[in-house]
């Protein structure tokens, strides 16, 4: 036994198991915080970025189409109005293409927010007003009845066109928004890991000079170079 009642194999316990049990704390919240930015960087890859790629697919799918229904309605002939006509079908297609993933990432998933749902059903909504619209224009235009088709094509489907793709570019604001909300949130996640990394690495240097100092003068003492502390 030493003067303070410490063997040097206590000491050497004492002192770097201190280091050894800092550097497992450190461990431990380098993976937790490892493990939240991770999820947070999912959140934005692989859900948020997912569901803004299908509204932007919506929004050129809507944009284009309405560009066309103007072409059928502006169109000479029937002959010069069916490439527009099969484009429309195409882009149609295209808007289902997204829409049936996008819907089951909605009904699949426990973290949409309403505010996603809300804009989502917006959505529906306007898809639900313009569609039979544009079926009566191309009804209208196939019939020779070229005027009536202009008239409502100017007064009704041409405003519908724009408030859905309002509507769209409002979940797509939203992800933006979500994402930008996500990054903050890793970012200070990775700046508060930094400080608790230079805190608990400036705790185990000086537990680890404090351990060196407090061996080393057991051994001394031990030896019989001087006395112990």
């Amino acid at each position: 036994m030493t003067h303070s009642g410490l063997t040097i194999r206590a000491r050497l316990a004492f002192g770097f198991g201190g280091v050894f049990l800092l550097m497992m704390i450190l461990g431990a919240l380098a993976s937790a915080r490892v493990n939240n930015i991770d999820e947070t960087l999912n959140r934005i890859n692989d859900v948020n970025n997912v569901k803004q790629r299908y509204a932007i697919n919506f929004r050129g799918s809507v944009h284009d189409r309405a560009i066309a229904l103007r072409d059928v309605v502006l169109a000479a002939d029937a002959g010069a109005a069916k490439p527009h006509l099969d484009l429309i079908k195409k882009l149609e297609q295209n808007y289902t293409d997204s829409a049936g993933p996008l819907d089951a990432m909605f009904a699949g998933r426990t973290d949409i927010s309403e505010e996603e749902k809300a804009a989502m059903a917006g959505i529906k909504a306007s898809e639900r007003k313009t569609q039979p619209l544009v079926a009566r224009v191309i009804e209208l235009r196939n019939a020779d009845n070229v005027p009536e088709a202009t008239a409502l094509l100017s007064a009704q489907a041409a405003p519908a066109f724009v408030e859905w793709l309002a509507s769209i570019n409002r979940l797509i604001d939203l992800e933006e928004k979500m994402n930008k909300g996500e990054a903050g949130y890793a970012s200070q996640l990775a700046s508060s890991f930094q400080m608790w990394m230079l805190a608990l690495c400036a705790i185990a240097v000086a537990m680890g000079l404090a351990a060196a100092w407090f061996i080393s003068r057991g051994l001394l003492r031990e030896l019989g170079g001087e006395p112990g502390y």
